[in-house]
């Protein structure tokens, strides 16, 4: 739960808070690639 909680704090924060984004899938694709590369960071720190 505590993973989740920071994951979408740092969504709002660094992404919703800083962008406009022109269309919804436009917003789904900078979520998704954001949340690839913080999970993927998060497997190389416990690795």
């Amino acid at each position: 739960m505590l993973f989740a909680g920071k994951l979408f704090k740092s969504i709002k924060t660094e992404l919703v808070y800083h962008n406009k984004y022109q269309t919804r899938k436009e917003a789904e694709l900078s979520i998704f690639e954001y949340i690839e590369k913080f999970c993927n960071n998060k497997e190389d720190i416990n690795n």
